[in-house]
């Protein structure tokens, strides 16, 4: 059973992570359990869970704020991912792909394959799309059976989406930056390579694809980022 304080940490995780409260706000019980309509005991739990995750920082007489994060900082966890989720393919192929969660893996591939060849792609699609690969992505994790492993991946996806001075990788217009529709179509390829090394059980391959599909992911962030820090053309004299 999901408690109030769970149900609170969860609301201001993802108000955190999608830039509705930033590091320069100071996160006050009293204004947090009027906002969200709860009383301040789980609001106090959610503080201090998102603290131990490293979400926040808490200075006596100061309370908590949101920690400040870099690029570098989701690179980094990017890097860490990539090498976790290559433990989860190798663990999945090494243990034996089990007939239902291949034919899970295969529905979302196929849900996929729909949306990519639809005769639209524009925002829903584009959300649709991503639901579908966090699926694929869980539900390997899940199919390795390591709990530990499991609760790592998820730390590390746990970061805002607001970086160095206002860089937002997951607004609409970022992410159709970041995410072209070709783009997409590529990490599609890729999901489809590794279902394809996990269901003829070849662990070394399938761990080696998908650190290739992550790290693929953090490159697209860091160029895109690198892109924004340009600084203007200057115009040609008149």
């Amino acid at each position: 059973m999901v408690t109030r304080a769970q149900t609170v940490t969860a609301q201001l995780r993802e108000m955190i992570r999608e830039g509705e409260i930033t590091a320069s706000d100071r996160l006050g019980e009293v204004r947090l359990a009027a906002d969200l309509g709860v009383s301040r005991t789980p609001v106090r739990d959610a503080l201090n869970a998102l603290e131990k995750e490293g979400l926040l920082t808490y200075e006596a007489n100061r309370g908590y704020a949101v920690r400040a994060f870099s690029i570098h900082d989701l690179l980094d966890a990017f890097d860490l991912r990539a090498t976790l989720e290559g433990m989860v393919c190798r663990l999945v192929a090494e243990r034996g792909l089990p007939a239902d969660v291949r034919a899970a893996l295969q529905s979302c591939l196929d849900r996929a394959e729909t949306l990519l060849d639809g005769p639209d792609w524009r925002r829903t699609q584009q959300r649709a799309w991503f639901k579908l690969n966090q699926v694929f992505h869980e539900t390997l994790q899940e199919c390795a059976g390591n709990r530990f492993l499991t609760t790592a991946i998820r730390q590390t996806r746990r970061l805002p989406t607001i970086f160095d001075g206002g860089f937002r990788w997951g607004d609409e217009k970022a992410l159709a930056d970041w995410y072209s529709l070709e783009q997409i179509r590529q990490s599609h390829l890729e999901h489809t390579r590794v279902l394809d090394a996990l269901a003829q059980g070849q662990a070394v391959r399938a761990e080696h694809l998908m650190r290739e599909h992550v790290f693929m992911n953090r490159e697209r962030l860091r160029k895109s980022f690198e892109a924004t820090q340009k600084p203007p053309k200057a115009r040609a004299a008149e």
